[in-house]
Parts: C-alpha cells; sequence; structure tokens
C-alpha cells in the first residue's frame, strides 16, 4: 500500500478496539504477510487470541501467509485460505552480518563493551563462534518450539505432526488445506459469510463491514507517493496545493480579461 506496511503495534491496537466496541459482533483477520520478526507475530497473536475469546475471528489468507504471517492465524477460530495461497513455512532462521573484516579494509573499527566482560555475540564486527552457534541454535530451537504448539493446539494436531509439515515447509492453500493447515478454500467474502453465521447474522441478512486500520483516502495515498518520490512534491505543484488544502477549480475553458 504504496510503500506503508501495517506494524504488530497497528494491528494488535485495532483488534483491542474491536474487541472493546459492542457494534462489532465477529470479526476477520485478513492475513496477508510472508512473515518477520516472532516477537511482532506474537504480539499481534496474543492481542488476537484476546479477542477471540469475546467474538468469533476468522482468518482469512490473502497471497501469502507465511511464517509470522501464519503464526498469528493460529489465535483464529476457522482459517479460511486461497486456493493459491502461500502457506505454512511453519520454521524459524536466524543469522546476523559479520562486517568486521570489511570495517577494518575501510580503516574503521568498532568495539563493544558488555556488563559481563562477555564479547556481544550477535555484534556486527565480530563472526560466530562455536559457544555463539550454540547459544543461537538454542534461541532457534526455543522460538519454534513455541510455534509447533501454536499450530497444534490451534489445528488439533501434536507438535510432532505440526513438525512433519514444518521445518520451513512452503504449500498453496489447497495443498495446506490437505495438511489440515487450513479449514477451507475462500476468498475474504467467504470469511466474512463464516464470521457473521458464527455470530448468530441470519445467512439472508446483509452484513455492514469496516475496515482496521482504516484505509487511507485518496488524498491521503497521493501524500504518501509525494513523500516516497523525492522532488516529486516540488514538481506537481497542482497535487501539492491540493494537499495543502488549497481549493482548486478546473475549467473546461480558459478564461481570458480584457
Amino acid at each position: 500500500m504504496l510503500g506503508k506496511i501495517a506494524g504488530a503495534s497497528a494491528i494488535a491496537d485495532a483488534l483491542s478496539r474491536l474487541e472493546e466496541d459492542g457494534s462489532v459482533v465477529a470479526v476477520v483477520l485478513r492475513v496477508s504477510s510472508p512473515g518477520g520478526a516472532d516477537t511482532a507475530a506474537d504480539t499481534i497473536w496474543r492481542a488476537a487470541r484476546q479477542l477471540g475469546m469475546r467474538k468469533p475471528l476468522i482468518a482469512s489468507f490473502g497471497d501469502t501467509a507465511a511464517s509470522g504471517g501464519y503464526w498469528i492465524a493460529t489465535a483464529a477460530d476457522r482459517v479460511v485460505a486461497e486456493p493459491l495461497s502461500i502457506t505454512g513455512s511453519i520454521g524459524v532462521w536466524a543469522g546476523k552480518f559479520s562486517i568486521g573484516g570489511l570495517l577494518g579494509k575501510i580503516g574503521l573499527a568498532m568495539e563493544a563493551v558488555s556488563a559481563d566482560g562477555n564479547p556481544n555475540w550477535l555484534s556486527p564486527a565480530r563472526p560466530l563462534e562455536a559457544d555463539d552457534l550454540a547459544r543461537l541454535r538454542e534461541t532457534i530451537g526455543e522460538t519454534y518450539r513455541v510455534f509447533l504448539e501454536r499450530v497444534a493446539a490451534a489445528r488439533g494436531l501434536t507438535p510432532e505432526e505440526v513438525d512433519a509439515v514444518g521445518q520451513g515447509r512452503v504449500f498453496t492453500g489447497r495443498q495446506a488445506l490437505g495438511a489440515g493447515l487450513v479449514d477451507e478454500l475462500g476468498g475474504l467474502r467467504r470469511a466474512i459469510r463464516l464470521a457473521a453465521s458464527a455470530a448468530g447474522v441470519p445467512e439472508d441478512a446483509p452484513v455492514e463491514t469496516i475496515f482496521l486500520p482504516e484505509p487511507p483516502t485518496l488524498l491521503e495515498a497521493l501524500e504518501a507517493r509525494l513523500d516516497t518520490a523525492p522532488g516529486l512534491r516540488e514538481r506537481t505543484s497542482l497535487l501539492a496545493a491540493m494537499a495543502g488544502g488549497t481549493r482548486m477549480v478546473l475549467l473546461p475553458f480558459q478564461p481570458r480579461i480584457r
């Protein structure tokens, strides 16, 4: 969306608002994400889990719902995926850049000071040593264990069964259905209908939907585009005037004053 992303805090805040909003009877969590930091995914998961204790929550997968994107969907009551949604990637990876040698070649040095006297194993100034790798593998293993437990509890599987389809593997939505990672195939409209039905809304009743975080207005979208393209704002004085609130009138003719 014009170079913007929805961060963990924004999504968690939106879910909390929906939880407290008495006019909202059910929620569809639209997931379109290849993943990210496990802490961000768990922040959204906890807010979604809290909401799901009070209202029906349906997860709807867009083009991609992998890794952290799939993690947050485990808080939902049901998961709906498109037939070609990239789904799963139940796995964890981590690493770091080691640029100490590069810095040395250009005459720079980096020193890290720690309180316990042990070198910072995540410092980019030094490579990972054997003890560092062992510590990193332990951290990754613990995060992966939590991921397996989240999926197992949500899908009615054992951690061993989840591990058999995990380890970073990706599936299409149709394949994920066969693997037990989603409940059915369909788009956003189907997910909305499932959420309404779970809330007791009659099948033939109209459903009013609201979207959070709220999508930008046309003017906000233009403003965002101007900010992401250096020099564009100065070259588009008309759009800049509109964004600044100046009223503009475009006439179908050119007036001449005599």
